[in-house]
């Protein structure tokens, strides 16, 4: 699956407490021209929480990236741009606490 169709699926995040216990939080999708929509939300978010979300997703992420070339395996580090597909998704599999990624629709 490529970055475009990943970041149109709907994502299922939950919020860990003090134990590290996690309770669904609210879903998370890309908007169309690059935002977040969040639906489903169970506890409404304190202002703390909204104002880490929303920058995590507007500032550009390093992510580490590898692979493998016949016997050759090799590792690195790329640049994700906020508004692109591939930046939507490196920001929903790393998500500032107190949220994590639970699972997508599929």
């Amino acid at each position: 699956m490529n970055a475009a169709d990943a970041a149109k699926r709907i994502y299922h995040v939950a919020r860990l407490d003090d134990e590290g216990d996690a309770t669904f939080a609210f879903n998370l999708r890309r908007r169309d021209g690059g935002g977040i929509g969040l639906s489903n939300i169970k506890t409404p978010l304190s202002d703390t929480e909204r104002t880490a979300l929303f920058s995590h997703f507007g500032v550009k992420l390093k992510v580490r990236t590898g692979g493998t070339s016949g016997d050759l395996t090799w590792e690195g580090v790329v640049d994700r741009e906020p508004g692109t597909d591939a930046h939507f998704l490196a920001a929903a599999h790393s998500l500032p606490d107190p949220f994590c990624l639970v699972s997508s629709e599929d």
